[in-house]
């Protein structure tokens, strides 16, 4: 049983570990990440249009009429804008589960709120064929034996992201 208790505690501690470091060098100001992140190096290309899962903190939502709506928890909503700074899509996530959200190919950058009340910013490309995965709640971090390309870290050095290539 402790080993259960341990790795419960792990898997559930190390995101909010790894999110509340990121937001305590920065809170209240904006966490902004410089080095836009892309798919996969290892994806195929075949159309125009990509799609991006953004993983966001599932905390649940700190307005209770919105968090009233869902059975369990959710993942933070984050907006999608344009190259222009227009809003293109705002995400609500309805479960923990990431939604594949369909995009031109062309740079984005997602803006989302943490559960500290700070925001991060994330410059994307989205390429015709591949999907982009931007990683802000600390779940997953590539091994070094399977790395797929140079990665994207935050400040306190988790994983968010590949780099784009040209």
């Amino acid at each position: 049983m402790k080993n259960c208790r341990f790795n419960c505690c792990r898997v559930t501690l190390l995101p909010v570990l790894s999110l509340v470091s990121l937001v305590a060098c920065a809170r209240p100001d904006t966490v902004v990440i410089e080095q836009p992140v892309g798919p996969s190096p290892k994806s195929a290309v075949s159309t125009n249009q990509g799609w991006l899962v953004v993983y966001t903190d599932t905390d649940g939502y700190a307005d209770p009429a919105i968090q009233a709506q869902f059975s369990g928890p959710t993942r933070l909503p984050y907006s999608i804008l344009d190259s222009a700074g227009q809003v293109v899509q705002t995400v609500v996530a309805r479960d923990e589960t990431p939604e594949a959200v369909a995009l031109s190919a062309g740079n984005y950058l997602v803006r989302g709120n943490t559960i500290q009340g700070g925001t991060i910013e994330v410059k994307v490309r989205i390429v015709g064929g591949r999907t982009t995965n931007v990683v802000l709640d600390g779940s997953w971090t590539p091994e070094k034996s399977t790395a797929e390309g140079p990665a994207v870290l935050s400040p306190d050095g988790s994983f968010v992201g590949w780099r784009a290539t040209s």
